[in-house]
């Protein structure tokens, strides 16, 4: 490729996507400023270093652009940042998730080598593993995605020195620091075998020390171990190198030391036992500073290790790590321990370490439906499914073995059941819906005497940046094990005296008992509550917002509640960080009709509009009048009340509309018997809120008020009320599409339940409790595993439902993964009866929630058997067969903001037509795939949508598609005028000019 010259390069950058146009301009005149002793002598090598000086590009981006290179330098949302050698046929690249900022690194896999059927199976069976590890010391592995066809492993950037380095260097480490060190990474490697899987690449080499503090000493700072794909060729099916010649000896250098003997073999089975002997290859190389057997050759360090096993470890080695040292690295691998379990507790015993043993359950490899499932099929759950478009390939769910591909087939039954989880969304939608229309503390102890009796869940770490990969979420222990290990730096130097431990609180993970709860909040008091609700949405909306999370799950319910939720923030002073808590109630108000209200709750050192500007810019022009002593304004058909006692810390909102009088207050009745609602509000809950006494602050009927004390103030989300109220005087909140969940709630509560609440926490990972109150006929324990049922075979019925679908291409992929969402929800359900009450709850994958609510908010807008993006040919006879005749199929296809990849994604999926984009012709005209466009196309052909997107995407006109056999089948190939030209193309007829 031709060398660009400097008026080039600023373009290549542009072309590249590496800056936008207008910072182009900037440098472009920042540069032309400079003196000659700054700028250089204007080469283009002159301004990639100036460039890099500037940390605007880095060295590798910089070498690529002076010699003309387009790149790739993005890999979907990873912009590559710098490329690193490493073993085998996969590229590895540092990179930067652009929508989180977080550095992290990518591992390119080998097209060719993925189409191997063992190969992909084994790299998702161990990224499926190294995944789920969660030990610190273990380097983190998020995902395996695909983009373009390209298929990559996101995992965490690991920086630091090499160990072997450091020990060629600086030679052994003290025995006890050593040893300590290796019981870390046994016990670590413990965890993979314990999911099955081994590490297969173990040496020093594999193991980074990270920088220390400042002022730290060096060997002290904290040593990771780098697993599956960063250590090792991640082609590689198994870690064996039997029949390796000579050569490829020499590739694997100082690490063949660490290599069990019987890897060697032609029959080798590589078990957990081969990394067993590498964990004793690693204490013998810390504490000797050389590694075993090696003396600068890979082929007379197999030879040694073979026959003559490493050479004695000095004196000055405590005999029991020698003793520890010979039984891992013995060449008989049935004479070592079976797993890096026992021998994590070999050296925890040589060390006078004072910690439980562990224990390495058998456990089988998860597995895969076919090499040909790949990303884009094989996991559940997605990142970002609230974004734009449908959900990008990505292996989506947080945790766990099961990867099987979904593939929905038609079943019978034709009632949707959306219990559970779907209530999520559906539900709040519902509340949201209200709260749309009618917009223009001393606490009662929790749980009682059976709190205690819930279950361990730990929490899934989260690694922060998009995708993540694998399955159902293993929640990880709540709180620190016993056995963590202490950092290098922590470690004494002389061995440690077994203490006798002081009495620790045991918890036993029961499966029979709910899941511990994430917060440990006392039960909502509900100050200022309209009075007789009976429906009551409470929202944490400060933490909601502050988490990346809550605020997709916000925007997944749709414009309904985003603009609830912009109308109260603005009737709050314009600032969502300052709403600790909203606090809405609704009762019926007549025939069809619902009134209610809300109290917001301010963070502490934030006030309602307070002076007559603050509150003239929140709500308008707005009337005092004074009810019961209280300042009341109304304002657009709003009454808002702040109450004197709170000073400011609370604001009421209600409609402004009359209702009767209580007649047991001494009114008359009759139509004439009427008053505005905030006045029975503030008559009502004044007291209420004002009396010390009175746990809850509201008044409540009595199966309610036993419901909120079950619940937990410091849930993001909780909905509650009774099911009765919203099955019948209650059902204009089921109004439109969500009067679909009558019957489904129906089933769900029958006639059981006399109050329910559904509460959702955004956290770690994603949590979800249903908390219910049974009727005096049905015992609790009777009624928490028969809603536990229910919920179990909510895939079915949701899967029935969604087959008799016809989506809408824009939001297909999430609808038809719903009932694999949901089976990840049944399978991490637990139940149990805690006094007159029923508990369910489940840890989910973090982005479990967003998507749920989107897929749920899709399918109840949508009715079975109607199709919504697409017309009926022109034609009642056969389908068209031809590129042309299927393109001139009518269809809908409208989205407020997408790209060309996606829409042209769109356009095949409707029309069965492959599509795809010459990404290089592009480029020759600095065209984009990634500009940003809406659309709003009805009842039009295929073609003529086709045209309109490519307009879009380039309002020159450069773009243009053509038709073409590929492979034995017709293509639409995407490309420029200019190609055509060149390659003498030709043009599809709608191109031809018009007579």
């Amino acid at each position: 490729m031709p060398v660009p010259t400097a008026d080039e390069f600023w373009h290549l950058l542009v072309r590249t996507r590496l800056l936008e146009p207008g910072a182009v301009e900037e440098l472009r005149a920042l540069h032309a400023s400079l003196p000659p002793a700054s700028a250089g002598d204007g080469s283009v090598k002159a301004i990639a270093a100036w460039l890099c000086g500037r940390g605007t590009i880095t060295r590798w981006q910089a070498k690529r652009l002076v010699i003309g290179d387009l790149g790739p330098f993005f890999l979907g949302d990873y912009r590559l940042l710098e490329r690193h050698d490493r073993e085998g046929d996969a590229l590895f690249f540092t990179s930067r998730h652009e929508p989180s900022a977080r550095t992290v690194a990518i591992v390119l896999l080998n097209a060719k080598r993925c189409r191997e059927l063992d190969v992909w199976t084994d790299i998702v069976n161990r990224t499926s593993a190294a995944h789920r590890a969660n030990d610190p010391m273990t380097s983190r592995t998020w995902s395996l995605e695909q983009h373009d066809g390209a298929r990559f492993i996101v995992c965490e950037n690991v920086s630091g020195t090499n160990v072997a380095d450091e020990v060629e260097r600086l030679g052994a480490l003290p025995p006890q620091q050593a040893g300590v060190l290796v019981w870390q990474i046994a016990k670590a490697v413990a965890e993979l075998h314990a999911l099955g899987a081994v590490h297969g690449a173990l040496s020093l080499d594999a193991l980074r020390r990270e920088p220390p503090p400042p002022g730290g000493l060096e060997r002290n700072a904290r040593v990771r171990l780098l697993q599956f794909p960063l250590a090792g060729d991640p082609h590689s099916v198994a870690p064996r190198v039997a029949g390796a010649t000579d050569e490829e000896l020499g590739t694997l250098g100082r690490r063949v030391a660490f290599v069990a003997p019987e890897l060697f073999r032609r029959d080798a089975e590589v078990d957990p036992r081969a990394d067993v002997y590498a964990i004793g290859g690693l204490l013998y190389a810390l504490v000797a500073g050389r590694s075993p057997c090696w003396d600068g050759g890979a082929v007379t360090a197999v030879k040694t290790a073979a026959s003559l096993g490493p050479a004695p470890l000095p004196p000055t080695v405590p005999q029991p790590l020698r003793d520890v040292v010979a039984r891992l690295m013995t060449r008989d691998p049935a004479n070592r321990p079976a797993h890096a379990g026992e021998a994590a507790n070999a050296l925890a015993q040589a060390l006078g370490l004072a910690v439980p043993p562990i224990t390495v359950a058998a456990s089988s490899r998860p597995s895969v439906q076919s090499a040909e499932v790949g990303p884009a099929a094989a996991f559940s759950f997605g990142p970002s499914a609230s974004q734009a478009g449908p959900p990008a390939a990505s292996p989506a769910t947080a945790r766990g073995p099961s990867i099987a591909g979904v593939d929905p087939g038609k079943r019978r039954g034709a009632r949707l059941r959306m219990v559970g989880a779907l209530l999520a969304g559906a539900i709040l939608l519902a509340a949201t819906a209200v709260v749309v229309s009618r917009l223009p503390s001393n606490a009662p102890k929790r749980r009682g005497d059976t709190a205690g009796k819930r279950s361990v869940a730990t929490r899934p770490t989260d690694p922060g940046t998009a995708p993540i990969a694998a399955s159902p979420v293993e929640p990880p222990s709540g709180t620190p094990s016993p056995s963590a290990a202490p950092r290098a730096a922590e470690v004494p130097s002389e061995p440690v005296a077994a203490a006798v431990p002081a009495a620790t609180q045991v918890i036993v993970d029961d499966p029979d008992l709910p899941w511990a709860s994430p917060t440990a909040g006392s039960p909502p008091a509900l100050a200022y509550l309209p009075p007789g609700s009976q429906l009551i949405l409470l929202a944490r909306l400060a933490e909601i917002e502050a988490d990346d999370e809550g605020r997709k799950f916000l925007t997944s319910l749709g414009p309904n509640a985003q603009a609830a939720v912009a109308t109260l923030v603005k009737l709050c002073g314009g600032d969502p960080a300052s709403i600790e808590l909203v606090q809405a109630g609704w009762q019926a108000g007549g025939a069809d009709e619902l009134i209610g209200g809300f109290a917001i709750h301010f963070v502490e050192g934030r006030l309602a509009p307070g002076d007559a500007a603050s509150r003239e810019e929140a709500w308008g022009a707005a009337k005092a009048e004074t009810i019961d002593g209280e300042t009341v304004y109304q304002a657009g058909g709003l009454s808002l009340w702040a109450p004197a006692a709170e000073q400011g810390r609370v604001l009421v909102i209600a409609p402004n509309v009359l209702v009767a009088k209580d007649v047991a207050l001494g009114t008359s009745g009759g139509e004439a018997a009427k008053e505005p609602w905030i006045a029975r509000i503030i008559r009502e809950t004044k007291p209420l809120a004002n009396d010390a006494s009175s746990a809850i602050a509201a008044a409540l009927p009595a199966d309610l008020e036993t419901l909120v004390g079950m619940l937990d103030a410091k849930r993001h989300v909780t909905l509650l009320g009774s099911p009765h109220y919203l099955l019948n005087t209650g059902r204009p909140v089921l109004a439109g599409p969500l009067a679909k969940l009558v019957d489904p709630l129906d089933t769900l509560f029958g006639e059981s339940l006399q109050a329910a609440a559904l509460s959702l926490h955004c956290g770690e990972a994603c949590y979800v409790e249903m908390d219910a109150v049974a009727t005096l006929d049905v015992p609790a324990k009777t009624l928490a595993p028969a809603i536990a049922g229910r919920v179990e075979g909510l895939a079915e019925s949701v899967e029935a439902y969604c087959t008799s679908l016809a989506p809408d291409p824009y939001g297909r992929a999430l609808v038809m993964r719903l009932p694999a969402m949901l089976r990840v929800l049944a399978s991490q359900l637990r139940s149990g009866a805690e006094g007159k009450g029923v508990v369910l709850n489940a840890y989910l994958p973090r982005h479990a929630a967003h998507n749920i609510a989107l897929a749920a908010e899709l399918v109840l807008a949508q009715t079975p058997g109607v199709a919504v993006a697409s017309a009926p040919a022109a034609s009642p006879g056969a389908e068209p067969k031809d590129t042309l005749g299927k393109l001139a199929k009518k269809m809908t296809l409208t989205f407020a903001k997408d790209n060309l990849e996606r829409s042209i994604q769109l356009v095949s999926d409707e029309t069965g037509v492959p599509m795809e984009i010459l990404g290089g012709d592009l480029q020759l005209e600095g065209i984009t795939k990634n500009q940003s466009f809406g659309l709003d196309e009805q009842d039009k052909t295929a073609d003529e949508i086709l045209r309109v997107i490519l307009a879009k995407s380039n309002p020159d006109g450069k773009l243009v598609y053509i038709v073409k056999e590929k492979d034995g089948e017709e293509w639409v190939l995407i490309t420029t005028r200019a190609a055509v030209e060149k390659r003498r193309d030709t043009l599809p007829p709608a191109y031809s000019p018009k007579k």
